[in-house]
């Protein structure tokens, strides 16, 4: 069987995962080794930078780099006025607006997700050492995208050299990464808590007989792991002035170079017990040097907490199930806060609700996408398969594999 690939483009990073012979997936490193590539575009007049070397831009070209393109392009028309200094009209479409020298150049948030794609599929091919055109992927959206980000998704990818076989729904993609649809079991309802730099999704599910059914979803734009980079943000700006008295926020440059290490830093107290923040001529030629260990940083984000749970709340409140959950999947990078695994592992009763995590959360969407794109290829499915469309994969009891009851991918499922 071709090997087959899943995508995951988030407002912040994007990941590449492979399945090749089994339905066992792995990440695909970018060509600098990396495993997780900035979802960044620079624009320049020669070329377009996409990945890391944009997110190095940043200091140089801030204007004409591009982030958090994915909730771009579900901006709606009404919206482009909370980003006139960024985004304008054109035959009442949204597009970038970007100052190159003395010229304007508009880019649709469809074009910057090409470049982001383009780039993806030249990794697998390099991955694969195939000279073949034909490279199958599946794709995933947030639950509540609408049908016209979907398409235009697809296109995107179809322009970059893709062949799209699904778009599927985030939440659906973290519960195939576990492959807790592989065997036959009791009914269970399931939690799948999604928490990206920018955005937050709940989403609950119920899981019967190697099915699952949407019960509910809560989403916020407003939550997002950035509110720990803000918080480190804010702490090293003060300590940056208590040392020095200079107030690095009168410089956008500075302020660049420390929201970079802030974020860094928030990644590295996630997995060691103390991070190093240096940053050399930082602001008026004066360089910064300190170390956070993890207990301050835990009693510095405390109060962020309770707030990045409240869609969680919600949720339950609205859906008032009738059992307990049974299980909890976390995914989305800013879940690899420890603190943040223990609060939510703590408003549930551990000797019924088992929570999920793994040590790389951002991975885990486009792990399942690639699970998908394995089954579709398997059960001979490959022409695109629409959101609303049921296929029938069968699940045996007997083998605990994929082999009897029907696995959807219609929107109320997937």
């Amino acid at each position: 069987m071709k090997p087959v690939f899943g995508i995951h483009i988030g407002n912040t990073n994007v990941t590449l995962a492979i399945c090749k012979d089994n339905d066992h997936p792995e990440i695909v490193a970018n060509d600098a080794g990396d495993r997780i590539t900035p979802a960044m575009v620079t624009v320049t007049d020669s070329e377009i930078i996409v990945g890391a070397a944009a997110k190095s831009a940043t200091m140089s070209q801030l204007q004409t780099t591009i982030s958090s393109n994915k909730t771009m392009m579900e901006m709606k028309v009404k919206l482009c006025e909370k980003f006139q200094d960024q985004m304008v009209l054109r035959n009442n479409e949204v597009y970038y607006s970007l100052t190159l020298g003395e010229k304007i150049k508009y880019v649709s948030p469809q074009q910057i997700a090409t470049y982001i794609l383009k780039k993806l599929y030249e990794t697998a091919k390099n991955t694969i050492n195939s000279k073949e055109e034909q490279v199958s992927c599946v794709l995933l959206a947030s639950v509540h995208s609408s049908d016209e980000f979907c398409e235009k998704y697809r296109t995107a990818a179809e322009d970059a050299g893709w062949t799209v076989l699904q778009i599927i729904n985030e939440p659906a993609a973290a519960v195939l990464a576990y492959s807790l649809l592989d065997t036959v079991t009791p009914p269970q309802t399931l939690l799948v808590y999604r928490l990206g730099d920018t955005t937050c999704e709940v989403t609950a599910y119920n899981l019967t007989d190697g099915m699952l059914f949407v019960l509910g979803s809560e989403h916020s734009e407003e939550l997002g792991g950035c509110h720990f980079t803000k918080t480190l943000l804010e702490y090293f700006t003060a300590e940056f002035f208590r040392k020095y008295k200079l107030d690095i926020r009168e410089n956008r440059r500075s302020l660049a170079k420390l929201k970079l290490a802030s974020e860094n830093c928030v990644h590295i107290l996630s997995k060691m017990q103390a991070a190093n923040c240096y940053i050399e001529s930082l602001h008026e030629g004066v360089d910064f040097n300190t170390t956070i260990s993890r207990p301050q940083f835990e009693l510095l984000t405390q109060p962020i907490l309770a707030k990045l749970t409240v869609p969680m709340k919600q949720l339950l409140d609205r859906l008032q199930l009738r059992k307990p959950v049974d299980t909890i999947v976390l995914c989305g990078g800013a879940t690899n806060v420890p603190k943040l695994q223990s609060h939510i592992t703590g408003l549930f009763n551990p000797d019924v609700t088992q929570v999920l995590t793994c040590p790389n959360a951002d991975e885990l969407l486009a792990l399942g996408a690639a699970k998908q794109a394995y089954n579709l290829v398997k059960h001979r499915v490959t022409e695109f398969l629409p959101r609303s469309q049921k296929i029938h994969f069968e699940v045996s009891a007997l083998s605990d594999s994929t082999s009897s009851e029907s696995f959807t991918s219609d929107e109320e499922n997937l």
